[in-house]
């Protein structure tokens, strides 16, 4: 920062000047903020007069929310590229109260569009954010600066992940209007980001994209985008770079399930703090495991509740399932249904294993497999304790292997029980995101496990 200190922001200003500029062919989706933006700018290029005759009050800037990756400061750049104005980027981190006013000031006579990114740092809200009171006043003393006369054309163009935090001193209104919210891709418009972050490689004409985008719901544009070149980088190697490592250069390409694989190694290996909606989707796929297993195994009605809450979910079965006597063909049964989340999972996301939910049904299919053994043996009830410590070594050995080889059977049957119904999973998984609080219960659960199948 003292480096920086030391430069003019004039030097400063062509150091943030991005270029090449941004056009909305190159956006895929976002068609609502599009049209407010270009509705913005037409008002921008009206004159002073011409606002006034029409009544049309003119705001100190605009504010993108959303997640990250979502294409929030394309649209910033798209806009200013509409405006046929500079683009000025400055990083949130090299920006403080002296050197907002500074580049105002150098701006104020040159039609700019100054975006600043990540602007909760500057102007957040403070039950959400530590800010620098001096600063926040700067930038806000910059935006009721934009319609002064001498101020000249610039606007001011800020991204949040979420407006609720940022200050209400930044979102009163006449400040920054329009208030634009930027989701998630839809499921066309992740095929469509698909299709050009894998135009022009090889095998891209065989990709099943729409099968691959059914795969990346929560996913954003910019993890789409990444996602084809990790893909294609994992294509040219034969294994994990090292010593000795041969590339496969001679016939790199891309493949559906290669794509795939690249798309569960992002969702198990996480760089970044956990992303909510790909929780969701997980328990979503995982609950819908269960949830089909019991229609499948008990008949319609056979779950009373299922849901979704925070990182977890649940499935309850109703009474009449519950208060069934349990032989072993029951036990059985129950036993399955617990492993059909985990095997839910590996349907949809290629591998199982993969949440901390499936770890603790295993424990329970276990413990179901343990008392089907139980049911088996003729000899009493205190020998058989010996599986969990007591006993001898051979007895302990041959309940192990027994009850290993039972659960390594039962997976099989569950996971070729539920594999014709994929796209019952995701479906169903799907309706329980959607309904209020994702939680489906009587009737509605009836309903949905009927459109799934």
């Amino acid at each position: 920062m003292a480096e920086l200190e030391a430069r003019p922001i004039e030097e400063l200003i062509e150091r943030w000047r991005v270029h090449p500029r941004t056009q909305w062919a190159e956006i895929v989706g976002h068609e609502r903020q599009i049209r407010r933006l270009r509705e913005l700018a037409a008002k921008i290029a009206l004159s002073p007069e011409e606002r006034t005759r029409l009544g049309l009050r003119l705001g100190s800037g605009l504010v993108l929310t959303g997640p990250s990756g979502t294409g929030k400061t394309q649209l910033a750049r798209a806009f200013a590229a509409e405006l046929d104005r500079a683009v000025i980027a400055p990083p949130v981190s090299e920006l403080d109260p002296e050197r907002i006013g500074a580049l105002y000031r150098a701006l104020a006579g040159t039609p700019s569009v100054i975006i600043i990114d990540e602007a909760e740092v500057l102007v957040g809200d403070p039950d959400w954010h530590s800010t620098d009171e001096a600063a926040q006043r700067a930038l806000l003393g910059a935006l009721d600066g934009v319609e002064r006369p001498e101020a000249g054309p610039v606007t001011i163009a800020i991204t949040a992940a979420d407006v609720a935090h940022l200050s209400d001193q930044a979102t009163r209104p006449g400040r920054l209007a329009p208030r634009l919210t930027v989701d998630r891709p839809s499921g066309p418009e992740r095929v469509e980001l698909l299709r050009r972050a894998t135009a022009g490689l090889p095998g891209a004409a065989g990709l099943d994209l729409v099968r691959i985008a059914e795969r990346l719901v929560g996913w954003s544009g910019a993890e789409i985008v990444g996602l084809a070149e990790e893909a294609m980088t994992h294509s040219l190697l034969l294994e994990v770079p090292g010593p000795g490592t041969e590339l496969a250069y001679e016939a790199p390409g891309l493949s559906t399930e290669l794509v795939l694989e690249t798309a569960v190694e992002r969702f198990v290996v996480r760089d970044r703090p956990a992303d909510e909606a790909r929780d969701h989707l997980l328990t979503s796929r995982h609950e819908a495991g269960h949830t089909l297993w019991a229609h499948l195994a008990w008949g319609p009605g056979a779950v009373a509740v299922v849901d979704i809450d925070g990182r977890g979910g649940s499935t309850t079965l109703t009474d009449a399932v519950l208060t069934r006597r349990s032989d072993r063909a029951e036990l059985r049964r129950r036993a399955g249904l617990a492993l059909a989340g985990a095997a839910a999972e590996r349907i949809a996301f290629g591998r199982d294993g993969m949440s901390r939910g499936s770890e603790d049904d295993l424990a329970g299919a276990t413990q179901l497999l343990v008392r089907i053994e139980e049911l088996d043996v003729p000899f009493s009830h205190d020998a058989l304790e010996g599986f969990q410590g007591r006993g001898s070594e051979a007895m302990r050995r041959d309940r192990y292997e027994a009850v290993r080889t039972s659960a390594a059977v039962l997976w099989d049957e569950v996971l070729d029980r539920l594999r014709p119904h994929a796209g019952a999973i995701e479906r169903l998984g799907d309706a329980i995101l959607a309904a209020p609080a994702m939680t489906l219960s009587g009737e509605e659960l009836e309903r949905a496990i009927e459109a799934a199948l």
